[in-house]
């Protein structure tokens, strides 16, 4: 980690499916042994494999990257509570992370999706703008009362649409224009999707 040269937590995710491929995800990802996350969240300061007490996993803190080998380990949930507490994205494990969180991103994906789906259906529009999109997709997720500001819903658009395969055009008008990303972190100034 950085000039430290320290192990370190840097997130978390909640696993999709472990599989077998030769196939290089990454182009550096040599190991055949693979596994596909449904969630990644960061946390905002990495937390120090070291300065972690009580780690389940960890039996000699002086060699502290043997146990960190493998191409990925479960671990208990009471080490990753240990782990998260040490982080600096909250100042204590919420109450509401186990049921909630965890999900966040599936959620919201499957709101786009929905919300694109009904706008199809239900309107005899050819396109909508994604501005208008995101200020629906909005009002929302505030009315099954998750408290995310505008600012948030429009990031995780940019950043994550493409995980549902909606598609996406341009326009004429840079005023339109909304940078999204797509699997391999190239951005893309687009301006509607396309509901015919």
């Amino acid at each position: 980690m950085g000039k430290s040269k320290k192990i370190a937590f840097v997130g978390f995710g909640l696993v999709k499916r472990l599989f077998r491929s030769d196939d290089e995800i990454l182009g550096f990802d040599k190991s055949t042994h693979k596994i596909e996350l449904a969630v990644i969240k960061y946390f905002r300061t990495p937390a120090i494999a070291s300065e972690v007490d009580g780690l389940s996993f960890i039996k000699d803190k002086k060699n502290i990257s043997s146990y960190f080998k493998s191409e990925y380990r479960e671990i208990l949930e009471t080490d990753f509570k240990r782990v998260f507490r040490k982080s600096t994205s909250t100042d204590a494990f919420p109450t509401y992370f186990e049921t909630i969180s965890f999900n966040y991103d599936e959620f919201i994906l499957n709101s786009i999706s929905g919300l694109y789906e009904v706008l199809k259906e239900t309107q005899n529009l050819n396109q909508i703008e994604i501005k208008e999109f995101i200020k629906l997709l909005h009002v929302l997720i505030k009315s099954q009362g998750i408290t995310k500001g505008l600012t948030e819903i429009n990031n995780f658009y940019r950043y994550n649409v493409w995980k549902v395969g909606i598609v996406h055009t341009t326009s004429r008008d840079p005023k339109k224009f909304v940078q999204l990303f797509d699997s391999r972190g190239n951005d893309n100034q687009l301006a509607y999707i396309k509901l015919r």
